[in-house]
């Protein structure tokens, strides 16, 4: 479990551009935007109060996955402020979208639809 988190273990998973992989996770990503596409007036009827509920657990599982991905770092001893502080520009944006997903404010999530 330390090498997984600590991006130590050896790449089981070849991912380069155009390798079969790619191709399968393309498939994947088009056959899902396809089922949203068909699905779309289901999908619209959702009530307002599974909405909310959908997206405080959204907010949640990638809050915890950040906890968990720095908290190891800090755990195994290797956390490195220049490494690991996470102040990029994709960072902020992930931390503005797990701060819309608890909250539900209409200008966060202007300013993440923005800045994605």
């Amino acid at each position: 479990m330390k090498k997984f988190f600590l991006n130590q273990n050896p790449s089981i998973i070849n991912f380069e551009l155009f390798s079969f992989l790619h191709l399968i996770s393309l498939v994947i990503t088009l056959a899902g935007l396809i089922f949203i596409i068909y699905k779309k007036d289901k999908i619209a009827n959702i009530s307002n109060k599974r909405r909310k509920q959908i997206r405080i657990i959204f907010g949640i599982v990638l809050l915890l996955f950040y906890i968990f991905r720095r908290g190891s770092f800090v755990y195994y001893g290797v956390y490195n402020w220049k490494q690991h502080l996470s102040l990029g520009f994709c960072n902020m944006t992930n931390f503005l979208f797990i701060a819309h997903c608890l909250s539900g404010n209409k200008k966060i999530y202007n300013l993440c639809y923005y800045c994605a």
